[in-house]
Parts: C-alpha cells; structure tokens; sequence
C-alpha cells in the first residue's frame, strides 16, 4: 500500500493559515505520523482503535 501524500496535505493546511485545521493536523500526525488512515490499521492486523478527529467538549 502507498503511502498517503502527507508532506503535500500538511503544506495545503499550513498554506491556509487556519489555526483549528493546523492544531488538529498536528495532534492527529503526533498519534499517526505516517498519516495512515483507519482501513491501514484495520488491515494490517492491528486491534480496532477509535481516533476522534476532533477533541471531545
């Protein structure tokens, strides 16, 4: 499986200068930093992990 085009994402994100997407971008590559989504996790044997895309209230 390729990976996913990380470094070009995390430019777009920074480009647009939104302080919530970039702190969500960055708390998400701290857990997941080869940007691997749920299918590879899922697929790769590892068990079932819920990831929140956005921090809980």
């Amino acid at each position: 499986m390729l990976l996913p085009p990380v470094d070009m994402i995390k430019e777009q994100i920074l480009a647009s200068n939104d302080g919530d997407a970039i702190g969500l971008m960055n708390a998400y590559l701290q857990i997941n930093p080869e940007g691997y989504g749920s299918q590879h996790m899922l697929s790769s044997g590892q068990s079932d992990q819920i990831v929140p895309l956005s921090p809980g209230n």
